[in-house]
Formats: structure tokens, C-alpha cells, sequence
């Protein structure tokens, strides 16, 4: 819902020239036109069709790889480390780097050799 709908919050202008209950009902009128928005938008209908259209998107971009440019790498690497390999994330970034130094070393060279400039 937060990528698709935008809530304005309630705004009073002119307190100074206002009453008590002209503010409040300025707020008030200001929330229900954010409700009366959302419940136009987000009927049944209107959710199925975007659930339907975001799952086509989403196979599209995971046949396509345009994946990697929609999901966060460092979420995905937090949740690997932390659900699946019960790891601490430095130690998990350490052994890849240990495991391609030594199967990939060339891979790396030039990130070696800007270090060894420095």
C-alpha cells in the first residue's frame, strides 16, 4: 500500500485567524478525504488486479534479471546471513572473499593492485 498510495497529513493554515473547532474540523475533514481516497483505491478488485499484475512483474524480472535492480542486496545478504546460515555477516563477507582470493584471484587483481597503489 505505501508504493501505491500517498496519505497527506492533516495541515491548518492560518491557526492565528482560526478557532478551536475550525482547526479541528479542518483536520478532520483532511483525514477523510486520505480515508474516503483509500477506500476507492484499495476495493477488492482493485487489490486482486495489482497482486496479479506484480506477480507478472515480478516473474518478468526474475527471468529477465531485471531483479537485481528492484531488490535490496544488502536486505536479501542480512536475511541469508541471519535466517538461513545463523551467521554473523562480517564473518560470512570474509569467507566469500577468502573463497574467491583463492579459486578467482584474478577476478580481484585489479582491486588488489589499486590497494597496493595506496
Amino acid at each position: 500500500m505505501s508504493f501505491n498510495h500517498f496519505l497527506r497529513s492533516p495541515t491548518v493554515k492560518c491557526l492565528e485567524a482560526k478557532t478551536i473547532d475550525t482547526i479541528k474540523e479542518e483536520i478532520v475533514a483532511s483525514i477523510t478525504l486520505n480515508r474516503n481516497a483509500l477506500d476507492n483505491d484499495i476495493s477488492d478488485e482493485a487489490i486482486r488486479a495489482w497482486v496479479s499484475a506484480e506477480e507478472y512483474r515480478l516473474k518478468e524480472k526474475l527471468l529477465n534479471g531485471g531483479w537485481l535492480n528492484d531488490f535490496q542486496g544488502k536486505y536479501i545478504f542480512s536475511r541469508i546471513c541471519g535466517e538461513i546460515l545463523k551467521a554473523d555477516q562480517i564473518r560470512v563477507r570474509h569467507a566469500y572473499v577468502d573463497i574467491a582470493l583463492a579459486e578467482k584471484s584474478s577476478v580481484l587483481a585489479e582491486i588488489t593492485e589499486m590497494f597496493k597503489g595506496m
